[in-house]
């Protein structure tokens, strides 16, 4: 894979998140009508706050973050041959999709047909699985994988994303909620997601081990750190443990580019 294509599939997939957190605004303001006057915002954010919780304003943060760092990212390595950092950013803009966790709610108001929902929730699928596909494959790199396999390991991390979201059943209970959409609801996914996120882990620290060098054990850091902060933040209900969930995702993106930085630049 070229350096071109690399960078245009990053900036497709930036691109896509970005009409998803359109696609989000607009569902917000098919959910809770903006106030006209200044005198209804108090109105309309004791709404925003009784109906859905903090559970939007996540999701928005999640979302921008998620873009913003994935384009941050492309620009500092645009012209740096690595795949650990490629395979990265694209587990970053994963992490995006989850804004999509509003449309069904908006797709309600609208009266639209039932198969839209599942293809939302399919999409939600292939978003995790894809996500947690890119970060095991960085760790693949990391271990001496060779730069000219990258296409067919992104290719297959597309491929497998895509086959699992299809075949995977869709819960009645994911239809008929109201604020949101409970992705783990059949445990085998489960069992799949942390066997994976171990999996991606381990990959780092045998790459330490092999490379006797602490910067692979620092990306193994840096990538648990943001699985952590992604699942805490999507997980959990308590105000704090949310803000200290994106504090860590911000630390550990941090942390993976700047070990990045060190392995391919040497500075």
């Amino acid at each position: 894979m070229t350096l071109s294509l690399r960078n245009a599939i990053i900036l497709l997939g930036a691109g896509f998140n970005l009409l998803l957190l359109a696609g989000f605004c607009l569902s917000l303001s098919l959910l809770v009508p903006f106030p006209a006057g200044v005198t209804e915002i108090r109105e309309f954010l004791g709404t925003l706050a009784s109906v859905y919780n903090a559970d939007l304003i996540f999701l928005f943060i999640l979302q921008l973050t998620s873009l913003i760092s994935s384009l941050v990212l492309y620009k500092r390595f645009r012209k740096t041959a690595s795949p650990e950092i490629f395979f990265f950013i694209l587990f970053l803009l994963s992490m995006g999709i989850e804004g999509a966790r509003v449309f069904p709610p908006a797709l309600r108001e609208l009266q639209v047909p039932v198969y839209l929902y599942q293809l939302v929730i399919r999409l939600l699928y292939m978003a995790r699985f894809f996500g947690i596909f890119s970060l095991f494959t960085a760790g693949l790199f990391a271990n001496g994988m060779q730069y000219q396999k990258v296409s067919i390991a992104y290719g297959i991390s597309l491929l497998t994303a895509f086959t699992l979201s299809s075949l995977l059943p869709v819960a009645e209970a994911s239809l008929q909620t109201d604020t949101g959409l409970d992705l783990v609801t059949i445990g085998d996914v489960s069992i799949v997601m942390i066997t994976l996120r171990i999996l991606a882990v381990i990959n780092f620290l045998v790459a330490w081990i092999r490379n006797n060098s602490r910067d692979f054990l620092w990306l193994g850091l840096g990538g648990s750190i943001v699985l952590f902060g992604y699942d805490l933040a999507l997980g959990s209900e308590v105000l704090w443990l949310r803000i200290v969930a994106a504090a860590g995702i911000i630390v550990g993106i941090n942390l993976f580019s700047r070990r990045t930085h060190e392995i391919y630049l040497w500075i």
